[in-house]
């Protein structure tokens, strides 16, 4: 195989048995020698997957993943708002819209015309590194990575906000495009030789050519994807004819070229070596033209047939705007040489061909998240974005919702959205330094987890002053906070514990474990405690806080290996309690959804399993159902043995909450979204937008506002 992968997600969860497969390529014999010229002409159709060849022997077939349901309609009006941190891809997608990517796993739309952002969707809680459209259809493909390690590749129909696959990989991916009638999609992870190619209807993968021994930086296929075109970081160029799997030519270029770009009806191609700008015949492979000591920019191939193609490249007060032409003679002329204003610095562009014949536009991503659309005489004209107020932490007691916002307020709202009335005002409190709440029937605990002071307090609500909590001693800052009753449990970084009463804020039982990773009630009088079990103990441990015996729980039960950690704990309402646990794998680590039976814990069970370490567990019980999410991918419902994703929102969950009657989640943008405890349907969502709430409700096309105050 050319490289080992996962699947990712919820789909990933669901399949996470099913193998990958690598096959030979696919298509019809064509002499390569045409494939330059051929890059303009239309493919009357993709290639037909019959013409793949078998799979290798030894090589399970690939199961096809279903696509997730399709998605309810959209029934909030879209929010105008840039991305929060760098753009780091833009795309033009037709009829003046330009589609963006940043470092806040979000993807953007845009109207140019408007200069206004008319769309905003998370694909993941990772910076998102490369965007590619897929010809002629609403969907994408992008390239994201953690920076420690996560590589995946995914395709969307943007338009509906669906995911179609989604792949892991261990390498970093040195480039994900289409070919050119969009039949399949090329990617090539930069560890490995070659590249796959997959069909995303399905995400099954096949190989590239055996014989493409050659790491992969750029590809790109003729218009009727039968031969491709490969450059190498090592300086090669290469022709392949795809159904016999072969390399048809081979030609030298310079080596390591940044930023490539095909242009000019396929006869030239552009990227910066070490010394600057070089433009080489696309026949011949021989330099043409150079601009030595221009700094290594992003360039754009410019409307037409033309030689003629853009460069933004960084200079001492910004960014300069190059038009560019190779004349007939092979020489490089520089039609239009624009510095843009001082400052600005656009981390991305693409060209955007305006309808009604209006003229065309160069678009700038920016690293403050929004877009400007530039004249070649140096006018820029900036989006107009606004964003929405996030909250950062959320619980619920009783009828109420209490939230602390990213800006330091905190507040409280009705659980039942039904509750709302249109212009009621609502009050921000002060929430000082504290960064969390959590919640049970007697009240919230605020609490932060940077230092050791101030101490957790507990408030009926977030108006008055509140009570102070004893903390475990030491001087290691808050992990996590557990109520149950009228005790909360508190656990530091240091692994050291107190359960506390509410009622008088004094600690009534200390411990430590080390390792500690979450910790929460079993019932009024035991705890159960989270933890690494590297040095060789269990990844639960249960202990009574009267008497202050310890029970290990091992999972899963031996004979077999105690799991490598216990990543997270809750208890339902009606004293389910599940746990979440970092299990070895013969592919690498993989995490644990399971129903954890304290009292003989042989009678545990596994809801769900995630195909890698998953760094984040929110989970909830509602109505009897319970619902979780790993690895920040959405959430998802676990009745009867089933697996089923919630219908998502504008972002992915961050705190999943009771809502009696329905889930509650709490998203990266700061949302509170009602689901149905049956399906997982979007029924309401709320936000806070500068000084106004809003409220939108599904059912009627409701919408409701008021006031923001503070007092």
């Amino acid at each position: 195989m050319k490289n080992l992968f996962h699947l990712r997600g919820i789909w990933g969860i669901i399949f996470l048995f099913f193998a990958s497969a690598v096959a030979a390529g696919a298509g019809n014999a064509e002499d390569a020698s045409v494939l330059v010229e051929e890059y303009g002409e239309t493919a009357e159709a993709p290639p037909d997957p019959s013409a793949v060849e078998p799979l290798p022997a030894g090589v399970p077939d690939a199961a096809p993943v279903p696509p997730p349901p399709e998605p309810a309609p959209q029934f909030a009006p879209p929010l105008a708002s840039a991305h929060r941190g760098k753009i780091t891809a833009l795309a033009a997608v037709g009829d003046g819209l330009v589609i963006s990517a940043g470092e806040d796993g979000f993807i953007g739309l845009w109207d140019t015309r408007r200069m206004t952002a008319v769309e905003r969707f998370q694909i993941g809680p990772w910076p998102i590194v490369s965007l590619s459209v897929r010809p002629a259809r609403p969907e994408i493909a992008l390239s994201e990575s953690d920076g420690l390690g996560m590589y995946r590749v995914s395709v969307w129909n943007y338009r509906e906000k669906r995911q179609l696959f989604s792949l892991r990989f261990r390498d970093p991916v040195s480039f994900a495009g289409w070919s050119a009638a969009g039949g399949f999609l090329i990617v090539a992870p930069s560890g490995t030789a070659g590249a796959l190619f997959i069909r995303p209807e399905t995400g099954e993968t096949f190989a590239s050519p055996d014989a493409l021994a050659a790491h992969v930086s750029f590809a790109v296929t003729g218009s009727s994807e039968r031969n491709m075109l490969v450059y190498s970081p090592s300086g090669t160029v290469s022709y392949w004819d795809l159904a016999g799997g072969v390399e048809a030519r081979r030609f030298s270029a310079p080596v390591n070229l940044i930023s490539p770009l095909l242009f000019g009806n396929n006869r030239f191609f552009a990227g910066f070596d070490r010394r600057g700008l070089v433009i080489l015949d696309a026949a011949s492979w021989r330099e043409v033209a150079r601009h030595n000591g221009l700094a290594r920019g992003t360039l754009i191939a410019a409307p037409g047939d033309g030689a003629e193609f853009f460069c933004i490249a960084p200079s001492a007060r910004g960014a300069v705007w190059y038009h560019f032409a190779v004349t007939a003679s092979g020489a490089l002329s520089v039609r239009r040489e624009t510095a843009l204003p001082a400052g600005l610095s656009p981390s991305c562009a693409a060209w955007v061909r305006a309808p009604d014949n209006d003229p065309a536009s160069l678009v700038l991503g920016g690293n403050d998240g929004a877009i400007r659309l530039v004249t070649e005489a140096g006018g820029v004209s900036a989006a107009a974005v606004e964003h929405q107020t996030r909250i950062r932490s959320a619980a619920q007691a009783r009828d109420a919702l209490v939230f602390i916002t990213q800006t330091g307020r905190a507040g409280t709202i009705a659980r039942d959205y039904a509750a709302f009335r249109d212009g009621t005002p609502l009050v921000l409190y002060d929430a000082g330094s504290y960064r969390f709440v959590a919640g049970s029937e007697a009240g919230f605990v605020f609490w932060q987890n940077e230092r050791t002071a101030p101490a957790p307090v507990v408030k009926e609500n977030p108006a008055v002053r509140g009570r102070s909590l004893d903390r475990p001693p030491g001087n290691a800052p808050l992990r996590a906070v557990s109520l149950l009753g009228n005790q909360a449990l508190l656990l530091d970084a240091a692994g050291a514990l107190a359960a506390v009463s509410l009622e008088t804020g004094r600690s009534v039982f200390g411990f430590s474990s080390a390792g500690a990773i979450d910790a929460a009630f079993l019932d009024g009088r035991t705890i159960i405690i989270a933890r690494s079990s590297a040095a060789g103990g269990t990844p639960f441990l249960k202990v009574n806080i009267r008497t202050g015996e310890t029970v290990p729980l091992a999972w899963p039960s031996r004979p077999a290996p105690p799991a490598e950690a216990g990543l997270g704990l809750y208890r339902a309402r009606g004293g389910a309690f599940y746990a979440a646990a970092i299990e070895a794998g013969e592919d690498g680590a993989k995490t644990s959804l399971i129903a954890l039976d304290a009292e003989n814990p042989a009678r545990s069970r596994r809801l769900a399993v995630f195909p890698e370490e998953a760094g984040s567990f929110a989970r909830t019980e509602t109505a009897g159902v319970f619902a979780a999410t790993l690895g920040g991918d959405g959430a998802f419902l676990c009745t009867d043995g089933t697996i089923r994703p919630f219908e998502r929102g504008p972002a992915l969950p961050v705190e999943l909450l009771d809502g009696e009657n329905a889930f509650i989640i709490l998203d990266g943008e700061g949302n509170f979204s009602w689901h149905d405890t049956a399906s997982g349907t979007l029924i309401a969502l709320f936000r806070i937008r500068g000084d106004v709430w809003e409220l939108f409700v599904r059912a009627g096309e409701r919408f409701l506002s008021g006031p923001v105050e503070s007092p």
